[in-house]
């Protein structure tokens, strides 16, 4: 058995052993870029860093997370570095493993997220998992158990990420039937 079984609807219901606290072997390195231009989005962002850390990190060995933080002005870059020092986000050692560690630079202009990621491809090696995080897409509550066991051993996995009007279900529904 899988620990993935479909349910009447076709549905997939996660089995209880896929969502059982154990520590896969695979060590991880997630790397995530982020662009601040407003001093109130440092401690929410600061913060899903550390709940996302924190989900993901106490289920592997070894766990890595690479944050490329641009902000807009050298002001939001003091403000930035005031809260990542502070008590409340000391976020370079977890109390569950994770290794977080900061880039930081000022810009106004667009940036190339794979710019960042390139510096990271001899590091690669050394892990068993990469994920290239997008920062609007949480890990707190997403079913990292089922997505581990799902990819099998596939060299590139990615969930499907779809808006509840676009599903399938949904556009049988709602579109117009041309038989």
């Amino acid at each position: 058995s899988t620990g993935i079984e479909p349910d009447v609807q076709g549905s997939l219901f996660i089995a209880a052993d896929l969502l059982s606290p154990s520590i896969f072997d695979e060590s991880l390195l997630v790397l995530i870029n982020v662009r601040i231009w407003a001093a109130e989005h440092i401690e929410t962002e600061l913060r899903r860093i550390h709940q996302d850390s924190h989900s993901v990190c106490k289920l592997h060995k070894r766990c890595k997370w690479g944050v490329n933080v641009v902000l807009t002005t050298d002001a939001l870059r003091e403000l930035f570095e005031e809260a990542l020092s502070s008590d409340q986000f000391q976020a370079t050692s977890n109390d569950d493993g994770a290794e977080i560690h900061f880039t930081l630079s000022v810009s106004e202009e667009r940036f190339n997220k794979f710019v960042f990621v390139s510096q990271f491809v001899m590091q690669m090696a050394s892990f068993d998992l990469v994920l290239l995080k997008d920062a609007d897409i949480q890990l707190t509550g997403f079913p990292w158990h089922t997505f581990i066991a799902r990819k099998g051993n596939a060299v590139v996995a990615a969930p499907l990420r779809q808006s509840f009007g676009k599903s399938s279900v949904m556009s049988s529904y709602t579109s117009e039937r041309t038989w």
